[in-house]
Formats: structure tokens, C-alpha cells, sequence
């Protein structure tokens, strides 16, 4: 069989390069190119700059979930409390409870041991109302003088226990002397606690809230915060009446 010039000439070519793909050491200068050909295919990561204003927007910014300074402080011995804030510019105990100004922060302990509340200059109040709670069982006689203002009772009652309150004046005789003796009725008993509200006088909200048209003004609730008979004067009716509203607690 004859071949034309043309495909005789390819025919050539096509043999000599058989030929040239049989040697070993063509064949390991091929694959290397063919490896150097892939590795310049492959996608080079891009270099992103980490400084930018909307990244260092995002580091900046503080996690929500992190607890401010205040809500870290809340639970924690004053003295822990002294050592993050240091030495307060003044101190203050009104009505058993005691206060430390800061620049920045008041810090309040109803048990002269923990904080109980925090509060920011900004009017921010964080408080431990467990703390507060457990606190308030400490305290057997509260004073409360808010210049006649509304009270809530619901904040003032001593859940689980027996409340008596004592609406009073210090303009008032007989109030000054039942006193003692209410004190005293109240300090028998572990489960009975004593607040005393001053109404200031007769015009004050106060006396309108709770229809208070004489002092001393006593009444006694029970630990569901039920008030146990009517309000009294009467050493021997409250006697009765912290009587009376254990025998409801128990049934």
C-alpha cells in the first residue's frame, strides 16, 4: 500500500512522537508538566484586609450576652465589691439599709454583708431581688419614712411569714407608747415580722390608700400576704391575730 506525500508526512510525525513518548525520560518531563499545569490552576486564597472600619466595628463591639459591671457585682461581698470599685465618696444608712457612692455607681446591702442593688448614674437599677428577699427575712423591725408617700405592701410583706404593720405618726403619744410593746409581741415569735410606716400626717396618700382615719393603726397578714382580722390598737388583738393567721398558714 502506497501513501500520499501529505499523510505520509503526518504519518511520520505521529511515529516519531510515539517514539519520543516510549522514552522514560519523556515521559517523566510530561507528567512534571502536567503537574506544574494543574498547581497553576488551583484557586490562591485572596488576602482580605482585617483592618477595616466595619471589622473593627464588629471587634469592638462587646458580646450582648456578657454581664455588665453592675450584674457581676450583685451577690457579692461588699468587700469584694470595694476592691472593683474602690474607696466610695460617701456612706449612708437609711432605714436599716446601707449605701455607697461611687462617681459612677450606688451600691446598696440590705444585710451590712452583700450587695443586694446597684444603680447607675444613668438611673439604671439592677437589683437581687432573691438577695433582697432573704435580706428583708433578717430584719425583724422596719422602719419605713417616705414623707406619706404610697406604699406598696406587696414589696413591704415578708413572704412565708407573718407581716404586722404599723401605721403610725411622730406626732402621735399612743404611738410612741405601743411601740415597744408591738417590738416586743413581734420578737417572740421567729416567724413574725414587724414595719412600721409613718402616714406623716392626715392628708398624706398614704392615709388615702389605705382609708387610715387613726393611728396606731395595726394590722397583721398572713404568709399568703391575707390580712387576719381588722386593724387595732390593741396589744392583746395582735396577739390574737398572729395567733389566728399561723393556724391559716398550717392548714
Amino acid at each position: 500500500m502506497k501513501l500520499s506525500e501529505g499523510r505520509g508526512s503526518r504519518f511520520a510525525v505521529v511515529f516519531a512522537a510515539a517514539i519520543l513518548l516510549a522514552a522514560p525520560g519523556c515521559r517523566r518531563i510530561l507528567a512534571l508538566r502536567h503537574k506544574l499545569t494543574r498547581l497553576a490552576q488551583v484557586e490562591r486564597p485572596v488576602a482580605v484586609p482585617v483592618e477595616t472600619e466595619a471589622a473593627s466595628a464588629i471587634v469592638a463591639e462587646p458580646s450582648l450576652a456578657e454581664p455588665s459591671l453592675a450584674e457581676r457585682l450583685l451577690g457579692t461581698r461588699l468587700s469584694e465589691a470595694k476592691k472593683v470599685l474602690g474607696q466610695p465618696m460617701a456612706h449612708k444608712t437609711v432605714d436599716g439599709v446601707q449605701y455607697w457612692f461611687y462617681a459612677d455607681y450606688t451600691v446598696a446591702s440590705r444585710d451590712g454583708r452583700t450587695v443586694t442593688s446597684v444603680e447607675r448614674d444613668t438611673g439604671e437599677l439592677v437589683v437581687d431581688r432573691k438577695a433582697v428577699a432573704d435580706a428583708a427575712k433578717e430584719i425583724k423591725v422596719q422602719t419605713i419614712s417616705n414623707g406619706g408617700q404610697t406604699v406598696d405592701l406587696n414589696a413591704v410583706l415578708v413572704p412565708g411569714n407573718i407581716t404586722v404593720i404599723d401605721f403610725y405618726a411622730d406626732w402621735c403619744g399612743p404611738c410612741l407608747q405601743l411601740a415597744p410593746v408591738i417590738e416586743r409581741i413581734c420578737s417572740e415569735h421567729d416567724d413574725v415580722f414587724l414595719r412600721k410606716i409613718n402616714i406623716v400626717d392626715w392628708n398624706t396618700p398614704v392615709t388615702q390608700q389605705y382609708g387610715i382615719s387613726s393611728v396606731p393603726n395595726i394590722r397583721v397578714f398572713d404568709g399568703e400576704g391575707r390580712q387576719v382580722g381588722q386593724p387595732t390598737h390593741s396589744p392583746n388583738e395582735v396577739s390574737a391575730y398572729i395567733a389566728k393567721a399561723r393556724v391559716v398558714e398550717s392548714r
